[in-house]
């Protein structure tokens, strides 16, 4: 387990949607998000849809955003927006991202901006542009 300063990070073994989901419920009581990119950290990006399946709601979907924003981006922009990339797979990501507050969709842009500023190969600018259009629905 990794230690957080509020609560204790559970170590995912294997990362299975249920186990996922169960280390991400431990988390609620803690305000702060880095817990929660601790956990991301664990998971491959592109298993996000995978593991996330049908589970998204609109709380997990902002404390993702808020994680990456908060605590990803300036260490790791291609971690970030790999995240952010794959967890508009998922599947009821559509839905779910229609009714994201002014202020989180605020966020998330301003997050965005960030990661065009950095210099990378993971991702282009147009990648951003199209990524940023999966978010403005």
């Amino acid at each position: 387990m990794v230690q957080n300063d509020t609560v204790t990070v559970p170590k995912l073994k294997k990362v299975s949607g249920y186990e996922f989901l169960q280390a991400w419920t431990s988390l609620k009581r803690s305000r702060d998000t880095e817990a929660y990119a601790e956990l991301l950290k664990q998971i491959a990006p592109e298993e996000l849809p995978e593991v996330l399946t049908n589970k998204l709601d609109g709380d997990m979907l902002v404390n993702i955003v808020k994680a990456v924003c908060e605590h990803l981006i300036e260490s790791d922009g291609d971690l970030s927006y790999s995240l952010l990339a794959n967890l508009s797979k998922v599947e009821r990501f559509k839905t779910v991202v229609l009714f994201l507050s002014h202020s989180d969709r605020k966020r998330l842009m301003n997050s965005l901006k960030k990661l065009g500023a950095k210099k990378t190969e993971v991702y282009s600018a147009t990648d951003l542009k199209n990524l940023k259009q999966q978010y403005s629905h």
